[in-house]
């Protein structure tokens, strides 16, 4: 949709009744759905390189990539995203990851 579209459109929906606010709502709202963007808290922010281990005040951020933000390191010139080094780097279908379990911790 063409942007000068799309902000028609937007100003339409202020016109709209109470009753046909909540219908656009429900019918916009999907139950269950999962953001296509993992969330943060799943993906923190790296505290160093993982190539080189400079500090994380020697990164800055390199642009985003499939939803994800990229850093370079300073020191070494390598770029890297949040999950490089990481387990979770090479899964795949991270809109659903919200979705799965949480794993066992390990009782002591």
């Amino acid at each position: 949709m063409r942007h000068a579209a799309f902000i028609e459109l937007l100003n339409q929906t202020k016109q709209l009744a109470s009753e046909q606010r909540k219908r656009l709502v429900e019918d916009l709202t999907v139950p269950g759905a999962v953001s296509a963007e993992p969330s943060a808290e799943l993906i923190p922010a790296p505290a160093g390189c993982p190539h080189c281990g400079a500090a994380g005040d020697r990164l800055v951020s390199w642009g985003q990539s499939h939803g994800l933000r990229h850093y370079r390191c300073r020191d070494c010139g390598r770029t890297f995203n949040a999950l490089t080094g990481r387990a979770l780097a090479h899964l795949r279908k991270r809109e659903q990851w919200p979705s799965f379990p949480p794993p066992v911790q390990p009782t002591r």
